[in-house]
């Protein structure tokens, strides 16, 4: 070799090798019989192994084994000059013995001689792509159950709205018969445990409509905590850890309160011999590296309320199938597999996230990030399980608007019983004519899922131009996503879930008649 091939080749080398060292792949050179000659530091990083314990083993070390026979097949063929090079998907065993999915790219070098000499492998750590893959096949997954859960909740909610209304009308028609009373009672206990199960698919497939509000996590959980001990029994120790400077948060808190009353039943369920139960809060700031990571939220200010317990844990393979709903773990008649679910679809349309760590024989910790709120103040409202109050009762004018004419019927039943003048319209082109005739109207409850191209917000947004005084109450069992984004611009007095009962029918018809009472009063 001349002094100037012999330069050339020395600068090609160094340029090799200064390619080698910084690369950010791995890249390996291994000897014919399959031995590391050479690491960088990118492969080091990917197995786990320091260059020079990798110099003391060969590739078959960190090869999954069901992997290791197409590997060396390919190697014989590049070996014999059937193919110049291989690119191919297997697993690498790190020294932690995590198992990675990797991209190998080998390539054969080979002498003046055209003899073989060592390999330049290449190797790409696939881990986030392949999680990233997984995610997305999930994600497209559960969305397309929560379509179709939604729609199974929206008719099922109608059906149990007719169920429950004419029961509660029934049950107080028959008030002095025990017998016939006590009959009634659990016929209605038992639409409301459907109305529940209907509420958490709803929750799932984030198709429930959500009254958010100013909150302080804090004082939501201290109030919750003789339900939560009840709830769990007295074999459990349930201890609280909350932050001592806790941001607010803008959610709707009943549904917050709901899920970790779910939480910490499942924690029960999962220590049938006592334990320690813990609930937690704490301010945290998800940075840009844990959203890309997780996908689905927005870097920035959080409030983490984590539900801890010292349980059985969750096994490895099943983890990732926790928040599909239906799925649960127990024996059959033990659990709905909705509880999860119901968590997972609250944390997703409170614009949060939500996670799940546990080991098996020391238990399992669920933390739900919830967005902070910089602006207003907590509010002062009823928690869950609030108590019931005598039902109010009135004499103004109610309009009634809904295209399924059984709900329409007990509706206004339930409304004339109360003691108000009702009329009725079977959508909101109907609805709007009968405005048009009579002034005496004070009120609007309207459905939001309407036919003949207008919804119960799109009668409220023209009807609150042409009559000002007017109020609306919009009612549904299912909370479609085009719909919603006009209701957030629209001003409403209220929102009531379908099925509803006769007194929550009666509260919120009697505040939002009360306070615009209250404010003409104010404006005269």
């Amino acid at each position: 070799m001349t002094g100037k091939s012999t330069k050339a080749f020395r600068e090609n080398e160094a340029s090799f090798g200064a390619a080698f060292a910084t690369a950010p792949h791995g890249m390996g050179l291994v000897n014919l019989e399959g031995r590391w000659l050479k690491a960088n530091a990118a492969l080091c990083r990917i197995t786990g192994y320091s260059e020079a314990e990798l110099q003391e083993t060969d590739f078959r070390t960190v090869t999954h084994p069901d992997d290791l026979e197409r590997d060396l097949e390919l190697m014989d063929q590049m070996i014999s000059g059937a193919i110049p090079s291989f690119q191919i998907e297997k697993r690498y065993i790190r020294k932690d013995g995590k198992v990675i999915p990797i991209l190998l790219s080998v390539a054969l070098i080979r002498d003046e001689n055209g003899q073989p000499l060592h390999t330049v492998s290449q190797i790409l750590d696939l881990s986030r792509q392949k999680e990233a893959e997984e995610r997305l096949v999930q994600s497209q997954k559960m969305e397309a159950v929560g379509q179709l859960t939604g729609g199974l909740a929206h008719d099922f909610n109608n059906l149990l709205a007719i169920i429950l209304g004419n029961l509660q009308l029934l049950e107080r028609q028959i008030s002095d018969n025990d017998t016939a009373h006590r009959r009634a009672r659990s016929a209605i206990e038992a639409a409301q445990r459907g109305a529940q199960l209907t509420q958490r698919l709803l929750a799932f497939s984030r198709r429930q409509i959500l009254q958010a509000e100013v909150s302080d996590p804090n004082a939501r959980i201290l109030n919750l905590t003789e339900l939560l001990q009840r709830s769990i029994g007295e074999n459990i120790m349930l201890t609280t850890d909350l932050s001592s400077d806790g941001w607010m948060i803008n959610v709707d808190a009943n549904q917050m309160e709901m899920a970790i009353l779910n939480l910490a039943v499942n924690a029960r369920d999962a220590m049938p011999d006592g334990g320690e139960l813990t609930i937690a809060t704490s301010n945290v700031t998800l940075d840009a590296e844990f959203a890309e990571a997780a996908q689905d939220v927005r870097p920035g200010e959080y409030v983490a309320v984590s539900v801890s317990d010292s349980g059985t844990g969750i096994p490895a393979d099943v983890i990732d199938n926790v928040f599909e709903p239906f799925f649960t773990t127990k024996d059959v008649g033990e659990g709905s597999g909705l509880g999860l679910s119901m968590v997972f679809g609250f944390a997703k349309q409170s614009n949060g996230h939500i996670d799940i760590q546990s080991v098996e024989e020391y238990g399992t910790t669920v933390t739900i990030y919830l967005p902070r709120e910089r602006r207003g103040v907590a509010q002062a409202k009823p928690g869950f399980g609030a108590g019931k109050k005598q039902l109010p009762t009135g004499r103004e004018t109610v309009l009634v608007v809904d295209d399924n004419a059984c709900v329409r019927d007990v509706t206004v039943t339930m409304l004339e019983d109360l003691g108000y003048q009702v009329e009725q319209a079977g959508d909101g082109i109907e609805a709007l004519s009968l405005l048009g005739r009579q002034s005496d109207i004070a009120l609007v409850l309207t459905d939001i899922i309407m036919p003949n191209g207008m919804t119960g917000a799109d009668l409220a947004a023209v009807a609150q131009v042409k009559f000002p005084h007017l109020r609306f109450i919009l009612t549904s069992g299912f909370a479609d996503p085009s719909v919603l984004s006009r209701i957030e611009h629209l001003v409403v007095c209220a929102f009531i879930s379908k099925p509803f009962q006769m007194s929550e029918l009666a509260k919120v018809v009697r505040d939002v008649l009360d306070e615009t009472t209250r404010s003409d009063e104010s404006a005269a």
